[in-house]
């Protein structure tokens, strides 16, 4: 399960397999989030105070973005976006 955002059903879906995982042993979990606070997650899921939760944490990576600007509207941007994401391919590939 991959959680990207906090929310009502994030909340009930994570409820329903704490429940399933306790009855269900056998049952191998993996929760992947890089906005929700990890240590949390691993104290909700530890089913017993003396063994937690495995934690395995990804060092993050971050590349550089660059932002560029149209000089004028245009007035089909969606064909504009094809000229853009080809000319950004074509980049890459030289």
């Amino acid at each position: 399960m991959e959680i990207h955002e906090h929310t009502l059903a994030t909340d009930i879906l994570m409820g329903l397999l704490k429940k399933v995982a306790k009855e269900r042993p056998n049952l191998k979990l993996i929760v992947m989030s890089a906005m929700l606070d990890a240590l949390k997650v691993q104290k909700y899921f530890g089913f017993r105070a003396d063994k937690p939760a495995p934690l395995f944490k990804v060092p993050d990576c971050n590349h550089p973005i660059e932002v560029f600007y149209m000089e004028e509207p245009e007035p089909d941007y969606v064909e504009a976006a094809i000229r853009t994401v080809i000319g950004l391919r074509d980049l890459g590939t030289s």
